[in-house]
């Protein structure tokens, strides 16, 4: 699934750590979603390392298609710290 086209920027891991959060709510671990997505395991190791955009996108589109779950992307609001109360405001009404 890996898309090696980097017009899409970059973009910190600190974001797929808390997509890879949220995936294990559907029972999916962080390891089979970036073996999936042609990510290194390593890549999580230091909070302050980028990825390219195109791969965060490649692992988010992957996580919907595995959690069967169309609003996955709105649900890891709810394991923000600054999105967490919109969420829960948009998913419950």
């Amino acid at each position: 699934m890996k898309n090696n086209n980097n017009l899409l920027g970059s973009a910190s891991t600190a974001v797929m750590r808390q997509f890879l959060h949220a995936a294990r709510d559907y029972g999916i671990e962080p390891e089979d979603a970036l073996e999936a997505c042609g990510l290194p395991s390593g890549v999580l190791d230091n909070q302050i390392s980028r990825t390219t955009g195109s791969d965060l996108q490649s692992l988010l589109r992957w996580l919907i298609e595995k959690s069967g779950d169309p609003l996955f992307g709105l649900h890891i609001a709810r394991h923000t710290s600054n999105l967490a109360p919109i969420a829960s405001l948009v998913i419950w009404q």
